[in-house]
Protein backbone atom coordinates (compact mmCIF):
# COMPACT_ATOMS: atom_id res chain seq x y z
CA UNK A 1 0.00 0.00 0.00
CA UNK A 2 0.76 3.71 -0.94
CA UNK A 3 2.92 4.72 2.30
CA UNK A 4 1.03 8.33 2.08
CA UNK A 5 -2.43 6.41 2.03
CA UNK A 6 -1.23 4.03 4.71
CA UNK A 7 -0.16 7.12 6.85
CA UNK A 8 -3.29 8.70 6.25
CA UNK A 9 -5.15 5.84 6.82
CA UNK A 10 -4.07 4.91 10.25
CA UNK A 11 -4.23 8.76 11.90
CA UNK A 12 -7.84 8.72 10.40
CA UNK A 13 -8.05 5.59 12.16
CA UNK A 14 -7.19 7.11 15.73
CA UNK A 15 -9.29 10.18 14.91
CA UNK A 16 -12.38 8.25 13.99
CA UNK A 17 -12.40 6.14 16.99
CA UNK A 18 -11.89 9.75 18.92
CA UNK A 19 -15.25 10.91 17.49
CA UNK A 20 -17.15 7.68 18.44
CA UNK A 21 -15.61 8.03 22.32
CA UNK A 22 -17.14 11.83 21.57
CA UNK A 23 -20.26 9.94 20.54
CA UNK A 24 -20.44 7.42 23.26
CA UNK A 25 -20.49 9.82 25.92
CA UNK A 26 -22.81 12.64 24.80
CA UNK A 27 -25.03 9.29 24.07
CA UNK A 28 -24.64 8.79 27.61
CA UNK A 29 -23.39 4.86 26.70
CA UNK A 30 -21.65 4.53 29.16
CA UNK A 31 -21.41 7.15 32.31
CA UNK A 32 -19.02 10.32 32.46
CA UNK A 33 -17.36 9.03 35.74
CA UNK A 34 -16.13 5.76 33.60
CA UNK A 35 -13.72 7.42 31.62
CA UNK A 36 -11.28 7.50 34.58
CA UNK A 37 -11.30 3.72 35.04
CA UNK A 38 -10.89 3.10 31.21
CA UNK A 39 -8.30 4.99 31.31
CA UNK A 40 -6.29 3.51 33.97
CA UNK A 41 -7.16 -0.16 32.18
CA UNK A 42 -6.08 1.43 28.75
CA UNK A 43 -2.32 2.53 30.47
CA UNK A 44 -2.10 0.00 33.44
CA UNK A 45 -3.06 -2.71 31.86
CA UNK A 46 -3.83 -3.10 28.40
CA UNK A 47 -0.68 -1.48 26.67
CA UNK A 48 1.99 -3.09 29.14
CA UNK A 49 -0.04 -5.96 27.50
CA UNK A 50 0.45 -4.47 24.14
CA UNK A 51 4.44 -4.00 24.17
CA UNK A 52 4.65 -7.39 25.74
CA UNK A 53 3.38 -9.54 23.35
CA UNK A 54 4.41 -7.49 20.08
CA UNK A 55 8.42 -7.49 21.60
CA UNK A 56 7.79 -11.20 22.78
CA UNK A 57 6.16 -12.04 19.09
CA UNK A 58 8.51 -10.27 16.63
CA UNK A 59 11.74 -8.84 18.34
CA UNK A 60 14.85 -11.18 16.86
CA UNK A 61 17.85 -10.31 18.73
CA UNK A 62 19.74 -11.90 16.26
CA UNK A 63 17.97 -9.84 13.48
CA UNK A 64 18.26 -6.62 15.48
CA UNK A 65 22.27 -7.14 16.31
CA UNK A 66 22.41 -3.19 17.63
CA UNK A 67 18.95 -3.32 19.52
CA UNK A 68 20.87 -1.52 22.64
CA UNK A 69 21.26 1.33 20.25
CA UNK A 70 17.84 2.51 19.75
CA UNK A 71 17.07 4.33 23.75
CA UNK A 72 20.09 6.24 22.55
CA UNK A 73 18.28 7.50 19.46
CA UNK A 74 15.05 8.05 21.21
CA UNK A 75 17.57 9.73 23.79
CA UNK A 76 19.07 12.44 21.34
CA UNK A 77 15.68 13.18 19.56
CA UNK A 78 14.40 13.84 23.12
CA UNK A 79 17.19 16.22 23.41
CA UNK A 80 15.83 18.46 20.21
CA UNK A 81 12.28 17.73 21.17
CA UNK A 82 13.60 19.95 24.73
CA UNK A 83 15.51 22.59 22.70
CA UNK A 84 13.14 22.97 20.50
CA UNK A 85 10.32 23.47 23.31
CA UNK A 86 12.17 25.80 25.27
CA UNK A 87 12.78 28.28 22.09
CA UNK A 88 9.11 27.58 21.02
CA UNK A 89 7.06 27.63 24.43
CA UNK A 90 8.24 31.28 24.62
CA UNK A 91 5.28 32.25 22.22
CA UNK A 92 2.84 30.78 23.76
CA UNK A 93 0.32 32.76 26.11
CA UNK A 94 2.37 33.68 29.27
CA UNK A 95 -0.64 32.00 32.00
CA UNK A 96 -0.92 28.79 29.91
CA UNK A 97 2.68 28.47 28.61
CA UNK A 98 3.07 25.48 30.89
CA UNK A 99 0.57 23.43 28.94
CA UNK A 100 2.09 24.70 25.78
CA UNK A 101 4.96 23.80 26.42
CA UNK A 102 4.56 20.24 27.63
CA UNK A 103 2.01 19.45 24.84
CA UNK A 104 5.45 20.10 22.50
CA UNK A 105 7.23 18.13 24.47
CA UNK A 106 5.47 15.19 25.13
CA UNK A 107 4.00 13.38 21.91
CA UNK A 108 2.37 10.44 21.20
CA UNK A 109 5.30 8.54 21.20
CA UNK A 110 3.57 4.89 20.73
CA UNK A 111 -0.10 5.22 19.74
CA UNK A 112 0.11 7.13 16.35
CA UNK A 113 3.30 5.38 15.15
CA UNK A 114 1.84 1.75 16.04
CA UNK A 115 -1.07 2.33 13.68
CA UNK A 116 0.92 4.17 10.79
CA UNK A 117 3.15 0.79 11.27
CA UNK A 118 0.66 -1.64 11.10
CA UNK A 119 -1.53 0.00 7.99
CA UNK A 120 1.33 1.16 6.20
CA UNK A 121 4.31 -1.84 6.75
CA UNK A 122 1.43 -5.05 8.12
CA UNK A 123 1.24 -6.46 12.11
CA UNK A 124 4.12 -8.59 12.01
CA UNK A 125 6.92 -5.73 11.07
CA UNK A 126 10.21 -5.82 12.79
CA UNK A 127 9.02 -2.01 13.23
CA UNK A 128 6.60 -3.16 16.00
CA UNK A 129 9.29 -4.12 18.45
CA UNK A 130 12.04 -1.79 17.51
CA UNK A 131 9.46 1.12 18.44
CA UNK A 132 8.83 0.28 21.58
CA UNK A 133 12.38 -0.77 22.30
CA UNK A 134 13.17 3.06 21.25
CA UNK A 135 10.56 4.15 23.35
CA UNK A 136 11.56 2.10 26.49
CA UNK A 137 12.31 5.16 28.09
CA UNK A 138 9.62 7.84 27.69
CA UNK A 139 6.90 6.26 29.66
CA UNK A 140 9.40 6.84 32.58
CA UNK A 141 10.59 10.40 31.34
CA UNK A 142 6.28 11.18 30.81
CA UNK A 143 5.02 10.01 34.51
CA UNK A 144 8.00 11.05 36.60
CA UNK A 145 9.06 14.26 34.90
CA UNK A 146 5.30 15.74 33.74
CA UNK A 147 4.43 17.40 36.80
CA UNK A 148 7.99 19.70 36.36
CA UNK A 149 6.15 21.58 33.61
CA UNK A 150 3.51 22.49 35.93
CA UNK A 151 5.79 24.14 38.75
CA UNK A 152 5.91 21.47 40.89
CA UNK A 153 9.87 20.84 41.26
CA UNK A 154 11.07 19.37 44.55
CA UNK A 155 8.88 16.73 44.99
CA UNK A 156 10.00 13.19 45.99
CA UNK A 157 11.12 11.05 43.10
CA UNK A 158 7.78 8.39 42.66
CA UNK A 159 9.60 4.84 41.91
CA UNK A 160 6.43 3.94 40.56
CA UNK A 161 6.00 6.48 37.83
CA UNK A 162 9.60 5.94 36.78
CA UNK A 163 8.84 2.00 36.98
CA UNK A 164 5.82 2.26 35.64
CA UNK A 165 3.73 -1.07 33.83
CA UNK A 166 4.92 -0.32 30.02
CA UNK A 167 8.54 0.23 31.24
CA UNK A 168 8.44 -3.08 33.00
CA UNK A 169 6.56 -4.75 30.17
CA UNK A 170 9.02 -3.26 27.54
CA UNK A 171 12.03 -4.88 29.87
CA UNK A 172 10.03 -8.10 30.61
CA UNK A 173 9.65 -8.41 26.58
CA UNK A 174 13.17 -7.65 25.89
CA UNK A 175 14.79 -10.23 28.54
CA UNK A 176 11.95 -12.74 27.41
CA UNK A 177 12.97 -12.54 23.44
CA UNK A 178 16.65 -12.52 24.84
CA UNK A 179 16.67 -15.69 26.54
CA UNK A 180 14.31 -17.79 24.37
CA UNK A 181 11.35 -17.27 25.74
CA UNK A 182 9.12 -17.26 23.15
CA UNK A 183 9.41 -21.37 22.80
CA UNK A 184 8.57 -21.98 25.31
CA UNK A 185 5.85 -19.44 26.49
CA UNK A 186 2.33 -21.17 26.95
CA UNK A 187 -0.29 -19.93 23.42
CA UNK A 188 -2.93 -19.65 25.30
CA UNK A 189 -1.43 -17.10 27.57
CA UNK A 190 0.55 -15.80 24.68
CA UNK A 191 -3.29 -15.30 22.58
CA UNK A 192 -4.96 -13.56 25.70
CA UNK A 193 -2.09 -11.09 26.42
CA UNK A 194 -2.04 -10.23 22.80
CA UNK A 195 -6.00 -9.67 22.93
CA UNK A 196 -5.83 -7.86 26.10
CA UNK A 197 -3.19 -5.43 24.35
CA UNK A 198 -5.33 -4.90 20.90
CA UNK A 199 -7.77 -2.57 23.28
CA UNK A 200 -5.46 -0.51 24.11
CA UNK A 201 -5.66 2.27 21.39
CA UNK A 202 -9.13 1.93 20.67
CA UNK A 203 -9.51 2.61 24.93
CA UNK A 204 -7.21 5.50 25.03
CA UNK A 205 -8.70 7.23 21.77
CA UNK A 206 -12.54 6.67 23.13
CA UNK A 207 -11.71 8.72 25.96
CA UNK A 208 -10.19 11.50 24.50
CA UNK A 209 -12.94 11.70 22.47
CA UNK A 210 -15.43 11.45 25.65
CA UNK A 211 -12.86 13.76 27.96
CA UNK A 212 -13.48 16.49 24.47
CA UNK A 213 -17.36 16.01 25.10
CA UNK A 214 -17.19 16.89 29.09
CA UNK A 215 -14.78 19.60 28.26
CA UNK A 216 -16.96 21.07 25.79
CA UNK A 217 -19.98 20.44 27.52
CA UNK A 218 -18.47 22.50 30.72
CA UNK A 219 -18.52 26.01 28.19
CA UNK A 220 -14.59 26.07 27.87
CA UNK A 221 -13.89 29.29 25.42
CA UNK A 222 -12.33 28.18 22.08
CA UNK A 223 -8.61 29.66 21.79
CA UNK A 224 -8.11 29.44 18.21
CA UNK A 225 -4.92 31.55 17.81
CA UNK A 226 -3.17 29.56 20.33
CA UNK A 227 -4.38 26.52 19.01
CA UNK A 228 -2.83 27.12 15.61
CA UNK A 229 0.14 28.60 16.74
CA UNK A 230 0.74 25.42 18.63
CA UNK A 231 -0.31 23.65 15.68
CA UNK A 232 2.18 25.55 13.16
CA UNK A 233 5.23 24.15 15.90
CA UNK A 234 3.90 20.55 16.44
CA UNK A 235 3.05 19.64 13.20
CA UNK A 236 5.27 21.51 10.70
CA UNK A 237 8.27 22.77 12.90
CA UNK A 238 9.30 19.73 14.88
CA UNK A 239 9.04 17.12 12.04
CA UNK A 240 10.77 19.71 9.36
CA UNK A 241 13.78 20.20 11.87
CA UNK A 242 13.93 16.56 12.64
CA UNK A 243 14.28 15.70 8.83
CA UNK A 244 16.80 18.08 8.51
CA UNK A 245 18.87 16.31 11.32
CA UNK A 246 18.31 13.12 9.81
CA UNK A 247 19.75 14.58 6.74
CA UNK A 248 22.67 15.60 8.30
CA UNK A 249 23.53 12.89 10.32
CA UNK A 250 22.33 10.26 8.18
CA UNK A 251 20.71 7.45 10.54
CA UNK A 252 19.66 4.08 9.63
CA UNK A 253 16.20 3.55 7.40
CA UNK A 254 14.43 2.12 10.23
CA UNK A 255 15.49 4.81 13.08
CA UNK A 256 14.99 7.81 10.94
CA UNK A 257 11.57 5.80 10.05
CA UNK A 258 10.53 6.18 14.01
CA UNK A 259 12.30 9.76 14.14
CA UNK A 260 9.98 11.13 11.82
CA UNK A 261 6.85 9.72 13.35
CA UNK A 262 8.24 10.66 16.82
CA UNK A 263 8.56 14.09 15.84
CA UNK A 264 5.00 13.98 13.28
CA UNK A 265 3.30 12.52 16.61
CA UNK A 266 0.60 14.77 18.05
CA UNK A 267 0.47 15.11 22.12
CA UNK A 268 0.16 12.45 23.88
CA UNK A 269 -3.52 11.16 24.93
CA UNK A 270 -3.09 10.68 28.56
CA UNK A 271 -1.69 14.29 28.73
CA UNK A 272 -5.11 16.10 29.68
CA UNK A 273 -5.08 13.97 32.49
CA UNK A 274 -2.02 14.78 34.08
CA UNK A 275 -2.70 18.23 33.30
CA UNK A 276 -5.59 18.82 35.42
CA UNK A 277 -4.24 16.51 38.46
CA UNK A 278 -1.09 18.92 38.47
CA UNK A 279 -2.99 21.76 38.51
CA UNK A 280 -2.82 22.59 34.53
CA UNK A 281 -5.51 23.95 32.30
CA UNK A 282 -7.29 20.48 31.25
CA UNK A 283 -9.44 22.82 28.55
CA UNK A 284 -5.85 24.31 26.67
CA UNK A 285 -4.32 21.23 26.68
CA UNK A 286 -7.75 19.34 24.94
CA UNK A 287 -7.47 22.27 22.33
CA UNK A 288 -4.24 21.83 21.05
CA UNK A 289 -4.53 17.77 20.92
CA UNK A 290 -7.64 18.07 19.41
CA UNK A 291 -5.98 21.04 16.65
CA UNK A 292 -3.03 18.89 16.14
CA UNK A 293 -4.41 15.75 15.37
CA UNK A 294 -6.65 17.19 13.11
CA UNK A 295 -4.05 18.38 11.22
CA UNK A 296 -1.69 15.27 11.71
CA UNK A 297 -4.25 13.81 8.61
CA UNK A 298 -2.37 15.89 6.33
CA UNK A 299 1.10 16.75 8.27
CA UNK A 300 2.03 13.00 9.05
CA UNK A 301 1.54 11.98 5.51
CA UNK A 302 3.67 15.01 4.15
CA UNK A 303 6.69 13.76 6.49
CA UNK A 304 6.59 10.60 5.62
CA UNK A 305 6.68 11.20 2.15
CA UNK A 306 9.26 14.11 2.13
CA UNK A 307 11.56 10.98 4.14
CA UNK A 308 10.74 8.78 1.44
CA UNK A 309 11.46 11.25 -1.18
CA UNK A 310 15.13 12.70 0.30
CA UNK A 311 16.52 10.06 2.39
CA UNK A 312 17.58 6.72 0.83
CA UNK A 313 19.33 5.30 4.31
Amino acid sequence: MDLLLATFQGVAVLLALGVAGFWIISRRVIPDQALASLSTLSVDVAVPCLVFANILDHFEPAEHARWWLLPAWWGGFTLLALLLTLVLARFGRRETRREFAAGLFFQNAIFVPLVIITEAFGRNSALLPELFIFTLLFPALFFGGAHLFFGHAGQPIRWARVFNPVTVATLLGVGAALVGAREWFPRFAFTTISMVGDTSAPLLMLVLGGSLYLDAKAGGRLHWGETAKFVLFKNIVFPLATLGLILLIRPPQSVALLLVLQAAAPPLTALPIIAEREGGDRNFVCQYMIGSFAFSLVSIPVAMGLLSRWYGG
